[in-house]
């Protein structure tokens, strides 16, 4: 019980954050941030919906059709209903060429408006802070030195902690999956951030030997309230490869031990994560005009499902297809080459665990078949965790020590 007032107490206490980063953001001059967007659309950073980036490859493409609805939100925030636009925020009722509307909006070009009242919004509050700072344009460059920034920090923890084929293996894992697109938009980027962080978190309670479920409660939330369902699932399962590598040092019972810390961990997160999204829709439906229960209920089973054009099956292929397989086999054959050389027969445990959390991916792309199947073009690289789950499986059965020795 007194664990259960614990998390209950944590529960509360962010949501009530959430309200008050939401309502002070809303409460910002209209007049600085709706200048930054207009200078957005000016500099025409903005043009096309989908565009890729730096390479043609399908892997590359950018959501500008998201960001562009993100600064339409942004715009339309006001302190004259702050609890609608809190709750309810509004975009172009058109779903069509968003790049488009958000330049019909600078201009003041007259167009129905509908509420979105279903997600958080964290990133279009997040938004109307940088707004105060600088134009899209520029806020893109910041988001990818902050990216960086993120990544370096995550690769030194995971060096201090656990060793440094650990912080390579991790960032090479994350690299292969073209990291850098999701570098440069406010719809990717935020899951980013708050896995990073969840890895270098983790490596800190590892450090000071306190446990990590607590970690993983706070993570769901922040992932339900910045996230537009991009690839939620990143924020468990990076982290966890970093609890499996804990539980492979610490305990005598690996693998039974390991188990455990996932589902405890994976049942907090998704606690966390469902839990905020429901209170959305309960705090929504009952102060605004909107059915947000009703109408976010058909929208779960509408993305759980499959149409006759596709099946699960096909939801699952449309993303494992996108995997980068050559390159990552190149680094899997340098590994088995090392493990072969020098084998760890104490790592196979924790190989295991790294294997368990490196399906996570797949599971969700088959219970989530209809977004994962329309969207594979970004749901792909949810296979993060399974590109770093894969190396860092066969880079537990090295004996670095002996290699570092030959060195």
């Amino acid at each position: 019980m007194k664990t259960l007032r614990h998390y209950l107490f944590l529960f509360v206490a962010m949501i009530a954050g959430f309200l008050l980063f939401a309502g002070v953001s809303c409460l910002l001059p209209n007049r600085v941030v709706h200048k930054n967007i207009a200078r957005s659309v000016a500099y025409g950073d903005l043009m096309d919906d989908y565009p890729r980036a730096v390479m043609p490859q399908k892997q590359t493409i950018m959501d500008n059709f998201t960001d562009a609805l993100i600064l339409q939100q942004a715009w339309f925030c006001s302190s004259d209903s702050l609890w609608l636009s809190m709750m309810a925020p509004v975009r172009f009722s058109s779903m069509d060429a968003q790049t488009l509307l958000l330049r019909k909006v600078v201009d003041g070009v007259p167009h129905g408006t509908v509420a979105y009242p279903r997600y958080w919004h964290g990133n279009t509050f997040l938004m109307r802070y940088l707004l105060l700072l600088a134009s899209y344009k520029t806020l893109r460059h910041l988001f990818y030195v902050v990216s960086m920034l993120l990544l370096l920090l995550m690769a030194l923890a995971l060096r201090r902690t656990f060793g440094e084929w650990v912080a390579v293996l991790m960032t090479v894992g994350l690299a292969v999956m073209y990291l850098f697109v999701m570098e440069f938009s406010i719809q990717f980027v935020p899951v980013l951030w708050i896995a990073l962080c969840g890895v270098m978190a983790v490596c800190q309670r590892a450090e000071v030997g306190r446990p990590a479920e607590e970690v993983f409660f706070v993570l769901g939330a922040l992932t339900a309230f910045f996230d537009l369902l991009t690839i939620p699932l990143l924020t468990l399962g990076l982290p966890l490869l970093v609890v499996v590598l804990k539980e492979g040092r610490e305990s005598q019972q690996v693998l039974r031990r390991g188990l455990r810390q996932i589902a405890r961990c994976g049942l907090l997160w998704c606690a966390a994560y469902g839990g905020t999204w429901v209170s959305k829709w309960l705090l929504a439906s009952a102060t605004t005009r909107h059915h947000v229960v009703s109408d976010a209920s058909s929208a779960v089973g509408y993305r759980a499902s499959t149409m006759p054009d596709f099946s699960r099956f096909d939801a699952v292929a449309a993303n494992a297809e996108l995997l980068p397989l050559g390159l990552i086999t190149v680094l899997l054959v340098v590994l088995v080459g090392l493990a072969i050389w020098r084998f760890r027969r104490e790592g196979w445990p924790t190989a295991v665990l790294q294997l368990v959390v490196s399906v996570m991916p797949y599971v969700w792309y088959w219970v989530v078949a209809d977004h994962s199947y329309e969207h594979a073009w970004f749901t792909y690289r949810l296979q993060m965790i399974t590109a770093a789950g894969l190396l860092l499986a066969v880079g537990s059965l090295v004996d670095w020590a002996r290699l570092r020795k030959l060195r």
